[in-house]
Formats: structure tokens, sequence, C-alpha cells
């Protein structure tokens, strides 16, 4: 079922892309999930990293060209682990315009598609060129799931740790009154038996 659901998505993509096309616009404007935007200048890439560093929220940057065959091949999959992945802020970088090309390369963007990976204060997380072979498209994945935890799951664990120790302390102390209890009854036994 859930393979079919995937195939599904991806046909959906693909041909999101190709209504795109011929509506006039690039193969990177297609797509219908929220999650994912194309930032247009540096500034808007700032806005970005900034309210999803203040949320938290892992940020999955593409960087990708127009001209580019692996990127365009990629894109339906990324547009799927978009809508598969509504937590996390997916973000297009043109590297074919000048003022986002310089952006790629201050950022270390040698080839293209690549990914960079931000959370939260964490920052730069992870990064790697991908493609549409299995081994890249199942390390995209592990990556997002690696770190798109949510907070509340952080704050469980903190939470289970917490009571974790609270319960040890706990069984540490009622162990070491018990031996107390044990000891003073030894003794007042000891003094009984030695009175009688």
């Amino acid at each position: 079922m859930e393979a079919e659901q995937r195939r599904e998505q991806r046909r959906e993509a693909v041909s999101e892309t190709a209504q795109a096309e011929a509506a006039g616009k690039g193969w990177w404007e297609a797509c219908a999930a929220d999650n994912m935007h194309t930032v247009s200048s540096v500034a808007e890439f700032k806005q970005h990293m900034k309210q999803a560093r203040s949320q938290n929220k892992l940020i999955v940057t593409k960087y990708f060209a127009p001209w580019c065959h692996a990127c365009r091949s990629l894109y339906p999959k990324l547009q799927q682990l978009a809508r598969q992945n509504s937590e996390v802020l997916f973000i297009k970088v043109n590297a074919g315009e000048p003022e986002l090309h310089k952006l790629c390369e201050q950022l270390g963007v040698d080839r293209l598609p690549y990914f960079h990976f931000y959370k939260g204060e964490e920052g730069l997380v992870s990064q790697f060129a991908a493609n549409l072979t299995p081994s890249k498209l199942a390390k995209l994945r592990a990556e997002i799931a690696r770190h798109k935890e949510p907070a509340l799951a952080s704050l469980g664990r903190t939470v289970s740790g917490e009571l974790q120790g609270a319960l040890s302390a706990l069984k540490r102390s009622a162990s070491t009154d018990l031996l107390d209890a044990m000891g003073s009854l030894s003794r007042q036994a000891s003094g009984d038996l030695q009175a009688a």
C-alpha cells in the first residue's frame, strides 16, 4: 500500500511540474506543498532561516539550477518528501540567479543538486550532493528523519531522563532507609538477647 501511495504522489508531482512548464513557469516553480518555498533573494533566504531557527524547525535547503538535469529529475521526489514531512521547511535556492549564485559559493556549494540541513540553534547539521540513485534518496530520507525530531519528542526524553534520575534517587533513598531500619532492628534484637 505504501509503495502504491508513493507512486501516486510521484505521478502527481510530475504532473504538477508539467503543468507549471505548460503555463510558462519553470519546473522548479511547481509545488502544492505549503512547506516548500523558492527564495528569490539572499534577504528572503535569511528571513526563512531566521524564522525556522526561532521555531527550532528543520530546514532542508536544495540548491539547484534550471539547466541542471539531475536537479529536475530529483524534483518530483523532493515534492513528495515535502508533502510527507509537513513539519519540515523546504527551501529551494536557484544557483542560476547571480545574487543566489554568490550565496551558493559563500556556502561552499560546489555541485548541483546539493542539500544543506539546518536545525534550530545547531545550525548546519548535514550536507551532501544528491541525485536519483537509491542510495542518495535513502540518505535524503534518513537525514530528514534523523533531524526532524519534534521539540516534544526531545522534551519527552528530557522529562523521561529526569524522572529516571528521580526514581533512581528514590530507590537509593528507600534502600538506605531500609538498611538503616534493618540495622536498628538487628541492634535492638541483639540488645534483647543480651538482656535475656
